[in-house]
């Protein structure tokens, strides 16, 4: 049958097994909260990073769509002139 009153060393000892587990779970909290600003800090730069370049590629699309168009332009007129060269239109 248990006791139901437990000594005054026991008391101490079990207050200074509570503390230390307290002490090493504050501990691990702070280390969390160091590793959850980092990965946020990792992650808020990798949005910028990736906006930025999606600016980049927009703009480097759109220009490459109005050089295509160009050249498009550019080679059915040369096509069109060698047509009637070669015809004699």
């Amino acid at each position: 049958m248990s006791r139901p009153f437990n000594t005054l060393d026991e008391l101490e000892a079990r207050l200074s097994q509570d503390e230390k587990w307290l002490a090493d779970f504050q501990s691990l909290l702070k280390k969390n909260a160091k590793i959850t600003e980092s990965a946020t800090n990792i992650l808020d730069d990798f949005t910028s990073r990736t906006s930025s370049l999606s600016g980049n590629v927009n703009s480097l699309y759109s220009k490459t769509s109005m050089v295509q168009r160009e050249q498009q332009s550019s080679l059915f007129i040369y096509s069109y002139y060698s047509y009637t060269q070669a015809t004699g239109i």
